[in-house]
């Protein structure tokens, strides 16, 4: 054997070897490849799993917030909800009817989509219609005649005929409650009227049932109770349509109201499908003997004075009362019966003069005074803040109001005035008023995963 053939014999080995070094490199490099293709298709398929969760969440959250608008909402239907990166969301309502009064619950079906990906549940939401008046910085459930306000928030108006009710504290009828929570009347068979009736706290709404009242005259009422109490009972308000002359109106918000015309003065409207219910009032509680109380009798007039304490005032039927450059850190409370029929005619008459300051401490109260029309005199602004309930307004201007304001009359001459709406006053509403229910809300009571299990919160 020769140096060179040696030389060619190494030559081919290293070749062989590089070959076979390059063929292991190449096959570990394709598995590497292949594993990484696979890790990337898991972490695809995860990513994608997760957005899908993430879009059914979002799904029910949207849900949600379109119960809390309308209690009827049927969902989303066959057209699928998008966002802007891919997933989407759609929720099914099933065949529970709505109820504008009482508490309901409402079983739905949410399924998010990302690509192949699937996430569906089934959902069982609590939804509590609550009172429509507390939400809203302005409500009139009388005539309105008004021009140029500003609204900061939504605002109301009954402009139909045969959806008020009255509390009534001189009901007739005995209501009973059985152990269960179910109410019925007395059990002589007597059945002249219909009623409807409400489990507060448990949130199932009691059907029909029948009785009568002491003068045996046919009509409905409402009952609010929980379990064994009676909260209150509201009575149909018999009336013509009221007549609405609204102008100049700017509100951030949105127009409450029957009528399904467009108002002309209403930026945004919603037709209201619920009831409205009056609230009720036992100004009592403002007579009682306390340091937190200034009691004001035999006077017609209040000014220049400064207090933190709520002012209550006692007036004869048909007294008018005059509050001029006064500051009432507590409020104002002008005492009626709390019986008084709202649509009669005022019981008393406050007149604002000069510059006042009412209301603002943590107690929301601003005008109670649910049987006193309300004027203005001088031009000067008037600031209230808190709950204020009055019989009526009749050429008021300037009036700076934020909180709720409940007229429950009529509106007469209302001009070049503010409002805007105060969610903590509605949480907390003074000693003395009752709602016909809380603030709006939407509760998740069950969640079905896919594995059927339910979830209760």
């Amino acid at each position: 054997m020769t140096l060179k053939d040696v030389h060619s014999g190494h030559r081919g080995s290293v070749l062989l070897v590089s070959l076979i070094i390059t063929g292991m490199i190449a096959t570990l490099s394709l598995a590497f490849m292949n594993s990484m293709d696979g890790q990337i298709d898991v972490a695809r398929n995860q990513a994608a799993s997760l957005h899908a969760d993430l879009a059914a969440q979002a799904g029910l959250e949207y849900a949600q917030r379109q119960l809390l608008l309308d209690n009827n909402w049927n969902g989303t239907g066959s057209q699928e909800q998008y966002f802007a990166d891919g997933p989407a969301f759609s929720v099914e309502r099933h065949s529970e009817s709505a109820n504008k009064l009482f508490e309901n619950d409402v079983h739905l079906s949410v399924k998010g989509l990302q690509s192949a990906a699937t996430a569906k549940f089934e959902a069982i939401l609590r939804v509590t219609p609550g009172d429509p008046l507390l939400d809203k910085a302005l409500s009139v459930l009388g005539d309105g005649e008004a021009e140029n306000l500003q609204i900061g928030g939504d605002y109301l108006i009954v402009d139909e005929a045969g959806h008020l009710w009255r509390r009534n504290n001189n009901f007739g009828g005995q209501i009973y409650i059985d152990g269960d929570g179910k109410s019925f009347l007395d059990d002589d068979d007597e059945r002249d009227f219909n009623m409807f009736a409400s489990n507060k706290r448990k949130g199932r709404h009691r059907g029909r049932n029948h009785g009568r009242n002491r003068d045996n005259e046919k009509q409905s009422i409402h009952v609010l109770h929980d379990q064994s109490l009676i909260r209150g009972v509201w009575l149909e308000v018999q009336s013509t349509n009221p007549r609405i002359n609204f102008s100049r109106i700017e509100s951030s918000g949105v127009l409450h109201n029957y009528q399904s015309s467009k108002q002309p003065f209403a930026n945004n409207q919603n037709q209201l499908q619920e009831d409205v219910h009056a609230p009720g009032w036992d100004l009592d509680i403002f007579l009682e003997n306390s340091d937190d109380y200034l009691v004001i009798e035999n006077t017609e007039q209040l000014t220049s004075l400064k207090t933190n304490k709520v002012v209550v005032v006692l007036l004869d039927e048909g007294e008018e009362f005059t509050l001029s450059d006064c500051t009432l850190g507590k409020g104002l409370v002008i005492w009626s019966e709390p019986d008084f029929d709202f649509q009669n005619d005022a019981r008393n008459y406050l007149n604002f003069t000069g510059h006042n300051v009412i209301g603002g401490d943590q107690n929301n109260i601003g005008i109670l005074a649910p049987a006193c029309e309300i004027s203005t005199n001088g031009g000067q602004q008037q600031k209230v803040s808190g709950l204020s309930i009055v019989h009526s307004l009749n050429q008021v201007s300037r009036l700076v109001h934020t909180g709720v304001l409940i007229v429950l009359n009529n509106v007469k001459g209302l001009y070049d005035s503010d409002f805007d709406y105060n969610h903590q006053v509605s949480l907390a509403p003074p000693a003395g008023i009752q709602f016909f229910g809380d603030l709006a809300n939407v509760d998740i009571k069950k969640l079905y995963e896919s594995s059927d299990l339910a979830l209760s919160f």
